[in-house]
C-alpha cells in the first residue's frame, strides 16, 4: 500500500546509492530538497538489515514482515543482519558525545530503535552519556502506533515502564509516559505524549527539557 510519492522518493535513494553516493550524502540531499532544517544522520553507511525469525522458523526481510504480512507473524527472534561490520562515523558519535541531552523517541524499540543500538559503537555512546530521556511509546496497554506491543511480548518484555526499563538498562536515565503509565520511580514522568496538534509536542518539548 506504498503511496507514489513513498514509491518515487525510495527509487530516487536506491539510484544514487546504485551511482556510489553513500547514505549520508543522500539523506543530505534530500532533507535539502523538502528544506528541514534540522541535520538528519544515518546510523551508517553501510548496510545493516532487519530479519524477523517467526515462530513458524520463517525468516523475513522486514518488508515482507511489516507491509506484505502486516506485522502479523509472532516473532521467535530479530536480527539486525551486518550490524557487527557496519561503521559509524565519527562525526555521529562526536554528536553524541558533545551533546547535552539524548532522547529517544516513542518510535518501536524493537524494530526501529533496535537496529540502531545493534551498532556497538553507537550503544556504547549512548550508555556512556549522562543524560538519556526515552519517551514510551506506549498509552494504557497499546502502542502509539504499529506493533509494538506484540513485539515486546514476543521477545520477552512487557509493554509498559518496567519491560521499557528492561530493554533500555544501562541506557537510559529518565523515562517520560503518559498519565497513569508511571510505577511511582523518580525518574519517571507523567506527561500528554499523545499529540493532537503542534502545541501538544511543544509542551512535551518543553517538559522534557526542564527535567535535563
Amino acid at each position: 500500500m506504498i503511496g507514489d510519492k513513498d514509491l518515487a522518493l525510495n527509487l530516487f535513494r536506491n539510484q544514487l546509492l546504485s551511482e556510489g553516493l553513500k547514505l549520508t550524502e543522500i539523506t543530505e540531499l534530500i532533507k535539502n530538497k523538502f528544506k528541514i532544517k534540522c541535520d538528519v544522520l544515518p546510523m551508517s553507511d553501510d548496510k545493516v538489515s532487519t530479519k524477523l525469525i517467526t515462530k513458524k522458523g520463517e525468516k523475513l526481510n522486514f518488508q515482507n514482515y511489516f507491509v506484505e504480512k502486516k506485522a502479523k507473524p509472532r516473532l521467535k527472534n530479530v536480527v539486525y543482519e551486518g550490524s557487527r561490520k557496519a561503521k559509524v562515523s565519527k562525526h555521529i558519535l562526536e554528536i553524541i558525545n558533545q551533546s547535552d541531552i539524548l532522547i529517544i523517541g516513542p518510535s518501536n524499540p524493537i524494530l526501529s530503535i533496535g537496529p540502531i543500538l545493534s551498532l556497538s559503537a553507537i550503544n556504547q555512546a549512548i550508555q556512556n552519556h549522562r543524560n538519556v530521556i526515552a519517551i514510551s511509546p506506549f498509552v494504557g496497554k497499546k502502542a502509539l502506533k504499529g506493533p509494538s506491543v506484540q513485539n515486546f511480548f514476543d521477545m520477552g518484555y512487557t509493554p509498559d515502564i518496567q519491560g521499557l526499563k528492561k530493554y533500555y538498562k544501562n541506557r537510559v536515565n529518565k523515562f517520560f509516559v503518559n498519565y497513569g503509565d508511571s510505577d511511582g520511580s523518580r525518574n519517571v514522568f507523567e506527561e500528554e505524549i499523545v499529540f493532537k496538534n503542534a502545541n501538544d509536542s511543544k509542551n512535551l518539548a518543553k517538559r522534557v527539557l526542564q527535567n535535563e
